[in-house]
């Protein structure tokens, strides 16, 4: 049978990986620095103390785990084991078995500065929740098109409304369908701004 190791088996990623790969019906192992909820999951046939210190000793402990199990696929659910695998060279055998992205996707992902400056460079933003008052000032005063509250073809749009082009209907849209003219939006409010 495939076995997994989910590696920070302590947070809620490495929790919802461990039931998810189990439900699909792979055997699961979990490890984690400390005991845990996902300890106590039926889903989880093996629980490993997971060393926390420095990358070396990390790397070494999963090289003799992986050399005894025979991995199929490792999972760094957090960013304390993926930091530590990123220590490794693009062709390391437990690089291949952890399925990463690309190693400059990560780093991007793993530095907020980048990632701030990744996202500043895309003018438009979308997001299921809301929008803050702040978050709508920002967006208005740096000309970022803002979209809220999407779920499936129904949105808020908060800001930026010049850059989209309403889909022609041939019905009504129901509120938050479709993109506002600027004109409905005033000073740059959408529909449901507080």
């Amino acid at each position: 049978m495939r076995t997994a190791l989910v590696l920070d088996a302590d947070s809620p990623a490495g929790l919802e990986a461990l039931q998810s790969l189990g439900r699909k019906g792979l055997a699961t192992h979990a490890a984690s620095p400390d005991d845990c909820l996902a300890f106590r999951s039926r889903r989880v046939s093996r629980r490993w103390k997971q060393p926390i210190s420095e990358p070396t000793a990390f790397l070494r402990w999963l090289r003799d785990l992986d050399a005894e199990q025979a991995y199929a696929l490792i999972v760094p659910s957090t960013e304390r084991s993926l930091r530590m695998l990123l220590s490794l060279p693009d062709d390391d055998a437990l690089v291949a078995k952890a399925v990463l992205a690309p190693r400059a996707s990560l780093e991007t992902a793993l530095d907020k500065w980048a990632t701030a400056e990744l996202a500043l460079g895309i003018p438009v933003l979308v997001s299921r929740s809301g929008l803050t008052k702040m978050g709508h000032e920002v967006a208005a005063r740096v000309g970022i098109t803002m979209i809220g509250r999407a779920v499936g073809k129904h949105y808020l749009l908060f800001t930026g409304g010049h850059r989209l082009k309403k889909a022609p209907s041939s019905q009504p849209s129901p509120k938050g369908e479709g993109a506002l003219p600027p004109s409905a939006l005033g000073e740059g409010r959408g529909e449901g701004h507080r």
